[in-house]
């Protein structure tokens, strides 16, 4: 993995968790009493196998329910078990869902935010990072707070490829006739029919089965997703094109962050 990919899961799951813990005040003295625990979900679209669900497992849980002396347990819902990136979403907006794995699906209503997945926007990782821990950042956070999320912590997925079990791709002629899934999502959409692909929208979900059964010819996500998801067992080819960078960002209900005492939102 890219040493710049290394660094976002350490600092995004380092940060969530003391904002976390200092915000909802865990970290006070323990009580003789003994405190039933509450249950924090987060949800998200990635395979359990995916870093972001190995990091959120091995570290984010723990350091919570150790931060918090078990007040708070957090669950990890992965693979859309609580709903697609839409439903999931939705349901972090009004509270059914206290956390999730927010992605590219709120860029349909708050047009700004397609700023960031514009083909080739980024040159490399080190290039994303100055953005994402950067002044603009805020400026992009301030968009998912008109949604009602508050974003914790942005996250890299990675760079974008196209794999495909038709043939290599060397060429834009290459991509005519192929039928390539990309998410709902303008911008990627009219980035894929522009290189003359095919263009079928699907959530994540259904991917897999999809290409199995031949209803789509090829995908376009970061190699983390393709290798979690097991898409190679049902793929021949990739073209490493590196076309949009997949970034996502960490998010929890704004009604439940902003009724927190003693918030903090500076990492210790």
């Amino acid at each position: 993995m890219n040493s710049g990919n290394k660094y976002l899961y350490r600092h995004s799951i380092f940060f969530i968790s003391m904002s976390l813990i200092t915000s909802y005040g865990f970290a006070g003295g323990v009580s003789e009493k003994k405190i039933e625990s509450k249950i924090v979900k987060i949800a998200n679209f990635y395979a359990p196998s995916h870093p972001v669900n190995v990091y959120l497992r091995e570290k984010f849980v723990p350091l919570i329910s150790e931060g918090t002396q078990g007040r708070y347990e957090v669950e990890v819902y992965d693979s859309s078990s609580l709903g697609a990136e839409r439903e999931l979403t939705e349901g972090v907006r009004i509270g059914t869902i206290e956390m999730g794995i927010a992605g590219r699906l709120l860029s349909a209503t708050y047009p700004k935010l397609k700023v960031l997945e514009l083909s080739f926007m980024f040159s490399d990782y080190e290039h994303c990072w100055k953005v994402f821990d950067g002044p603009l950042a805020k400026d992009f956070e301030s968009e998912f707070d008109k949604a009602g999320l508050k974003v914790l912590a942005w996250i890299g997925n990675g760079f974008r490829v196209f794999s495909n079990s038709v043939r290599p791709i060397k060429s834009v002629n290459d991509c005519v006739g192929i039928k390539m899934r990309m998410p709902e999502n303008e911008v990627y959409v009219n980035t894929a029919k522009a290189l003359d692909f095919t263009v079928v929208t699907m959530p994540l979900s259904e991917v897999f089965n999809a290409l199995s059964t031949k209803v789509i010819d090829g995908q376009d996500n970061p190699i983390a997703t393709l290798y979690a998801s097991k898409f190679y067992e049902v793929q021949k080819y990739v073209a490493i094109t590196n076309h949009i960078f997949s970034h996502g960002s960490i998010v929890i209900n704004t009604k439940l962050w902003t009724t927190v005492s003693d918030r903090k939102e500076t990492p210790c």
